[in-house]
């Protein structure tokens, strides 16, 4: 197989050969830039260097997909947040430091404007790159995330006692941001849309289903191309609830069990993960990161990749041991 054959089977609940290694998180680190020459803050900004090193978590560190981009900030700028870049600084995904202004004159921008534009055309560059064999994928912030980065965090969460109507007012543009910046990606090139939502782990089911859950849905049924959705935290709680949402994978973090996962979500969805991103990946050795890997693996791990973006810290030799626990432990019947 391929490893988009295989990347997609997986995801899609098919038959593979084996289970594929890879990430639907960020994938950029200090040795990859070194190794392909493109580095932060410019891989942020720059279409050609965001696909260079995007090409090199493939190329260099075996994993079985390229991913853009390396962090959350495209949507939110282009609504109107200030984001910092952290310019001279190789180790810093780009911060939103402040909200927007005026919620009250938000608009759904088109994907052809700032920086999600730069993503589109990265896509773009990486779909011509690794032609038909090797998976694209492509991260957007989910509708909840994006609502809580426009307005601050902090006021959401007031609203939603106070003035639940804000909240959902915001989110119905929200959706349509992903819904639209999502279809610009799968047109460019994406063979997946990975939704972003990692706070909502925090805020429980009763919200979760009110005001996550709901525009979730719409995004994902608006996307034409399948798509997977990461949480950060124990998202155990609300499992269940992210496997209604529509996307055909859930990327978890690794203090949710695989076992439990796969129980709770009773075959809806594929589940992603979820090798410890830093006491594993990052102050671990390789042969800490096979066995952790093949233990996930046994639990019945559907596609294995790290349990939530990757430091910038991590060795190039754990990215590479990742790959390999899946070749040799991954083995399934066709």
């Amino acid at each position: 197989m391929t490893p988009k054959e295989r990347f997609m089977n997986a995801l899609l609940g098919r038959e593979v050969d084996r289970v594929p290694a890879l990430s639907v998180t960020q994938t950029g680190t200090l040795e990859l830039m070194e190794a392909c020459g493109a580095f932060w803050p410019e891989a942020h900004v720059k279409a050609e260097t965001m696909a260079t090193l995007a090409l090199a978590a493939h190329e260099i560190a075996g994993f079985e997909a390229v991913r853009v981009p390396f962090g959350m900030y495209a949507e939110a700028e282009t609504l109107g947040c200030t984001v910092d870049y952290h310019e001279g600084k190789k180790d810093f995904t780009p911060t939103v430091t402040k909200p927007v202004s005026d919620p009250s004159s938000l608009r759904v921008p088109s994907p052809t404007e700032g920086k999600m534009a730069v993503i589109v055309e990265a896509v773009k560059l990486l779909r011509k790159k690794v032609g038909d064999d090797v998976p694209v994928i492509a991260g957007i912030v989910g509708p909840y995330n994006l609502a809580g980065t426009v307005q601050g965090f902090d006021l959401q969460m007031r609203l939603i006692i106070t003035k639940p109507e804000e909240v959902e007012r915001i989110l119905e543009i929200t959706w349509q941001v992903a819904a639209e910046f999502g279809n610009a990606l799968a047109e460019a090139g994406a063979d997946v849309v990975t939704f972003l939502e990692p706070i909502v782990s925090t805020i429980g089911p009763v919200f979760f289903g009110k005001y996550a859950l709901p525009y979730l849905k719409k995004a994902a049924e608006s996307i034409k191309c399948p798509t997977a959705l990461h949480v950060c935290g124990n998202a155990t709680p609300i499992l269940r609830q992210m496997a209604e949402s529509g996307v055909k994978g859930l990327s978890i973090d690794q203090k949710v069990s695989v076992k439990e996962a796969k129980a709770l979500v009773e075959g809806k969805t594929t589940i992603i993960g979820n090798v410890d991103p830093v006491k594993t990946m990052i102050e671990g050795k390789p042969e800490d990161v096979k066995r952790e890997s093949r233990r996930i693996i046994e639990e019945g791990i559907d596609i294995l990749a790290p349990g939530c973006g990757l430091s910038p810290y991590t060795p190039i030799a754990n990215m590479k041991a990742m790959v390999e626990a899946a070749e040799e432990y991954g083995r399934k019947k066709v």
